[in-house]
């Protein structure tokens, strides 16, 4: 009843059927089907989607290498993909990882080309590395399942100064998920990712006002982001719900992220912060503002204590 139409899309080298869905609130969804040996129609899974990206990468002019996700390095297995810039600036370990799941990037390749050409064309101060990680959206959750992303998290080197972003490019709203397993994101990359937002006029993302302190209650947790937070990795996720004719917003936002990002070496980890939006202008409070505001309300009092008794 939601669905207004479909497209087939066959490919007769590859043997390949690509079937978009078009729904009633302007979104899309891409599914890609290969014939098996019994010529049987299955649904494209595992190894086959990232070795569909990998090659399509590469065919774009792209350098994309795989990392493992199972002991032994096998490549029979489903694998992340990896793509590489670093800075044009001079060599550094300030290192920003921005996530996508593979399951999206299949419906949508050309975000990846995009951006990477954005990023080839213009000069940053930190090495950027694009991960498309594997098994982000399986539908069965077990103790046992790999994901792309703690795989990923987990081979960072300690020594270097790791920053990531975590991308939804279909999520069910647009919203910015500011902390995971009770542990909050520094406030700077917060800003850095609402003022992006704010840039493509994504306003209903940025809330009325934030406090670092909700991030230890578990109601809002992100699993990808706690990847990262749990291995001292600062990570906040964006999360982006589009209608097709605004779905380039999502890359201009990373854009503008990428643009006015500051490595982890000029910054440090606050743990408390507080964020007001007052008539649309984003009023923050670091720990430090918080400490002189604290100190003179003290002040203040001492004062009015003092005069009263007079």
């Amino acid at each position: 009843g939601n669905i207004i139409g479909s497209e087939f899309a066959y490919d007769v080298s590859l043997a390949d059927i690509k079937v978009t869905v078009n729904y009633k609130n302007g979104t899309s969804s891409t599914y890609d089907y290969s014939y098996n040996s019994e010529n049987n129609l299955l649904e494209k899974t595992g190894e086959d989607l990232c070795n569909q990206v990998f090659s399509y990468l590469s065919k774009k002019g792209l350098t994309p290498y795989s990392q493992s996700i199972i002991n032994g390095g096998t490549n029979s297995f489903p694998y992340n993909i990896i793509l590489s810039f670093p800075s044009t600036e001079q060599k550094t370990s300030n290192n920003l990882t921005l996530c996508f799941k593979l399951e999206e990037i299949i419906k949508n390749k050309d975000v990846i080309v995009e951006l990477s050409k954005y990023i080839n064309q213009n000069k940053f101060d930190y090495n950027i590395f694009i991960l498309i990680a594997y098994g982000e959206s399986q539908h069965f959750v077990s103790r046992n399942l790999v994901y792309g992303s703690e795989i990923y998290a987990k081979s960072l080197s300690s020594t270097d100064n790791n920053v990531a972003l975590n991308i939804n490019l279909y999520s069910t709203e647009n919203s910015v998920v500011t902390g995971s397993l009770g542990i909050s994101a520094p406030s700077w990359l917060i800003k850095n990712t609402y003022n992006a937002y704010k840039s493509q006029e994504i306003n209903q993302a940025i809330p009325l006002f934030y406090i670092s302190q909700f991030a230890r209650y578990r109601f809002n947790d992100d699993r990808v982001s706690g990847y990262f937070l749990i291995n001292d990795i600062p990570c906040i996720t964006a999360n982006f719900n589009l209608p097709l004719e605004e779905q380039f917003k999502a890359e201009k936002v990373l854009e503008n992220f990428l643009q006015n990002f500051y490595p982890l070496e000029k910054n440090f980890w606050d743990q408390h912060s507080v964020m007001v939006n007052f008539w649309g202008k984003n009023i923050w409070l670091s720990e430090f503002d918080i400490i002189r505001l604290i100190l003179i309300c003290i002040f203040l009092s001492f004062i009015f204590v003092f005069c009263f008794k007079i």
